[in-house]
């Protein structure tokens, strides 16, 4: 009896399911090209490490427009402007108290103190 009721419980939770339209989960597809892509592009952004200097990354990524601080700053993968990270720098030990206030051309040997994971994040309209 006790399995019979059973029987009828799970008949219906099925049949349930398959009446709401639920279908089972469609395979896998992976596409070859793509995943070659995004395993160049991981490698790129990995290759970034605090430590490294603003030239550095900038080898690898350019800044996004807008605002920004020498202390830190969006910026996109130089391949796919939708890739992004955010990078906090600070003031390299031989930099002198004008720091702030030099121009960007200085920038360069600016140290990251971190990087972001990367993130998708479409870009701005031009």
């Amino acid at each position: 009896m006790r399995s019979r009721i059973v029987s009828f419980l799970l008949a219906a939770v099925i049949s349930t399911g398959v009446a709401l339209g639920q279908s089972p989960a469609k395979p896998l597809t992976v596409d070859p090209s793509l995943t070659r892509s995004m395993d160049q592009v991981l490698k790129d952004v990995s290759s970034i490490q605090s430590g490294m200097t603003r030239g550095e990354l900038l080898r690898v990524f350019t800044g996004e427009r807008g605002l920004y601080t020498r202390d830190g700053q969006q910026f996109v993968y130089r391949r796919c402007p939708d890739i992004k990270v955010i990078v906090n720098f600070h003031k390299p030990d031989d930099a002198d108290v004008e720091w702030g206030n030099a121009p960007e051309e200085e920038w360069n040997g600016d140290v990251i103190l971190s990087i972001s994971k990367p993130f998708l994040e479409s870009s701005a309209p031009e």
